[in-house]
């Protein structure tokens, strides 16, 4: 048994606090945590703590994965606000063996975010 119950918050670089906070509210209706620091935004039951750097640093394989319950439901609001997916195959999206789902996209900083959908947990 994990001595984790879940991850709190995972904490990314960005350029603007704004723009990002704008982005993740739309993209995926995110709220706003007062704080006078940086830029904190909670996800359903986890946060993503955002901050302004100048030059954010990345590695191609860095990224942070979120579990989408309603998959179609996501895939169409990605559409109607036009966030493209970051992919080699169009439009990006992809499903496993195993029938689990997942897409890629990246925030207006370039943060790399996985949008996964594991069927047999909704």
């Amino acid at each position: 048994m994990s001595r984790v119950s879940d991850i709190h918050h995972i904490n990314v670089g960005i350029r603007d606090r704004e723009r990002t906070s704008e982005w993740y509210q739309k993209v995926f209706d995110a709220e706003p945590i007062e704080h006078p620091r940086q830029l904190e935004l909670r996800l359903g039951s986890s946060e993503i703590h955002c901050h302004v750097t100048p030059e954010p640093a990345y590695l191609e394989t860095n990224h942070f994965a979120l579990e989408i319950p309603d998959w179609e439901g996501m895939m169409a609001h990605l559409t109607a606000v036009q966030v493209p997916f970051d992919g080699d195959r169009p439009p990006g999206v992809r499903e496993d063996t195993d029938g689990h789902h997942y897409a890629y996209l990246r925030d207006p900083d370039g943060n790399l975010i996985e949008l996964i959908h594991h069927p047999e947990r909704w």
